[in-house]
């Protein structure tokens, strides 16, 4: 039997810190984390893809052990999910694009399925 979330998990989410980010400072604030990196320029891809996966476990993993009954927080997946989108943030980077591509089309995509009335479903090309 599945236990519900526990309570903790979906409080509303209450810090003093304001975003001050546009997603051009968060790239150029991340960028600024790894220039002391040591990783070779075509490893950078592949490790930065790891990292989405590695994070993107991390906030399924939050929400695994709620259904186990801990006691998981809001913010707890917020920091979480800040990993993650420093890594897609990378990752973009190296593609040639940024998080306001990323963003946009995204919205484009949506917008064709919401109007084509397939926003449910499977495939990548529906």
């Amino acid at each position: 039997m599945t236990k519900k979330p526990s309570k903790d998990l979906i409080l509303p989410f209450k810090s003093e810190i304001k975003p001050i980010f546009s997603f051009a400072e968060f790239e150029d604030y991340t960028k600024s984390l790894t220039a002391s990196f040591q990783v070779e320029e075509e490893n950078k891809m592949p490790l930065y893809a790891f990292g989405v996966l590695e994070e993107a476990g991390e906030v399924a993993g939050k929400f695994k052990r709620s259904l186990r009954g801990e006691a998981v927080n809001a913010n707890d997946i917020l920091l979480e999910m800040g990993d993650l989108l420093a890594y897609l943030s990378l990752l973009a980077g190296e593609l040639g694009s940024d998080l306001g591509q990323v963003a946009a089309l995204n919205r484009e995509k949506m917008e064709k399925r919401k109007a084509e009335k397939t926003l449910f479903g499977a495939g990548d090309n529906r």
